[in-house]
C-alpha cells in the first residue's frame, strides 16, 4: 500500500473460462469466442507490527598452523 493510500485494497480474480465442447474441424472456421471476466474483491487492510532487538557479536577463531 502506498503511503496515505487509505485502508481499502482492491483485488481482481479472473473467472474460469468454460471448457471447449466443440471439436475443431479442418474448415478453418474459428470457434465462438469467450469474453474473459473477473470478480472484484475489496478488502479492508489492517496493519500490525512488532519490534525485535538483536545484538551482533563477532566471534573470531584462530586456526593452529
Amino acid at each position: 500500500m502506498p503511503a496515505n493510500g487509505g485502508t481499502t485494497c482492491r483485488f481482481m480474480r479472473p473467472r474460469a473460462l468454460t471448457p471447449p465442447t466443440v471439436q475443431l474441424g479442418n474448415s478453418g472456421i474459428d470457434p465462438v469466442a469467450q469474453v474473459p471476466q473477473r470478480d472484484i474483491i475489496d478488502a479492508q487492510m489492517a496493519f500490525f507490527g512488532k519490534f525485535a532487538s538483536a545484538e551482533d557479536q563477532l566471534i573470531t577463531y584462530r586456526l593452529a598452523a
